[in-house]
């Protein structure tokens, strides 16, 4: 009986949450005292009176900068970029189309014979198809006023369109301009007035 009873003095004397924060407390000093010791091991196995004992080898990466290379590379990988118009140059291409709408519309106001004003009108377009540039002419002097007032319309929004993706020197060079055009237009827009909006 005795026995017992030590044995439940003791199961609960171990059990209870004092013995247990003693334990865990014994048991965090003893491996925090392994570990220090242990790196002060290590330490005095490579050490010894502040002299080392063994060479430390470090790598380390020496990269040489070759100036002429290099600008050279800066050069390279500049010419591959393709600059798109910047939005200043956006603005003068609007400007520009607004100034060609109104030049036209002061041509058709004008009262002159209309040989005069296909001259006038001729002059504004620089175009190598003669058949387009007539076409484009014949069409700005006959329409409408309804219908030019759509076209330009068209025109500006296939413009904003265009500017919006962006044209770079290379379609100017390559003269993709009538492409980035049909690629760009608008909904519902007539072949003879893509031909106006191309001129």
């Amino acid at each position: 009986m005795n026995n017992r009873g030590f044995l439940i003095t003791l199961k609960e004397f171990f059990t209870s949450t004092q013995t247990l924060k003693v334990l865990a407390f014994l048991g965090f000093t003893i491996i925090m005292t392994a570990i220090i010791s242990s790196q002060n091991f290590f330490f005095q196995s490579i050490i010894e009176n502040g002299i080392s004992k063994k060479d430390v080898i470090a790598q380390k990466t020496l990269t040489v900068i070759d100036v002429k290379r290099t600008e050279q590379h800066k050069k390279e990988v500049a010419q591959k970029v393709d600059y798109v118009l910047t939005p200043a140059e956006d603005d003068f291409i609007k400007s520009n189309l607004d100034t060609l709408q109104n030049s036209i519309m002061q041509i058709r106001k004008k009262d002159v014979p209309e040989d005069v004003k296909r001259e006038e009108l001729s002059l504004l377009f620089d175009m190598s198809n003669q058949e387009r540039k007539e076409f484009v002419i014949y069409f700005l002097l006959k329409s409408e006023d309804s219908d030019l007032r759509e076209v330009f319309d068209k025109a500006n929004l296939t413009l904003a369109n265009v500017l919006r993706t962006g044209i770079t020197e290379k379609d100017y060079e390559r003269n993709n301009i009538d492409k980035i055009i049909t690629d760009n237009l608008i909904s519902n827009v007539s072949k003879r007035q893509v031909s106006v909006i191309k001129g």
